[in-house]
């Protein structure tokens, strides 16, 4: 279902992440998943007028899950799942 679906973004370190939602929605809250662990979200994430805002910074490369819930129009509930990987910014070329 589109409640269940897991969005996947790829992107490198130091670039900005922007994730605007349906207009009309409003984010309840943003965690990191780790296994089945929830976490806070990782340093410099941030959730300001319902755009999720992050830069990730040097080392944080691999891959993060994060469950966003968030409220409608109509007031009803769903969870946003996303998973980013992150690249370094720079490879060496062999």
């Amino acid at each position: 279902t589109e409640n269940n679906k897991m969005y996947k973004l790829k992107m490198r370190e130091l670039e900005p992440l922007r994730i605007k939602l349906q207009e009309g929605s409003t984010i309840v809250s943003i965690n990191q998943m780790v296994g089945d662990t929830i976490r806070k979200m990782p340093p410099g994430m941030m959730n300001k007028d319902n755009i999720i805002n992050w830069m990730p910074g040097v080392g944080f490369n691999g891959n993060y899950q994060f469950v966003a819930v968030v409220k409608d129009i109509r007031g009803n509930f769903s969870k946003k799942l996303f998973s980013i990987t992150i690249e370094p910014k720079y490879s060496i070329i062999k």
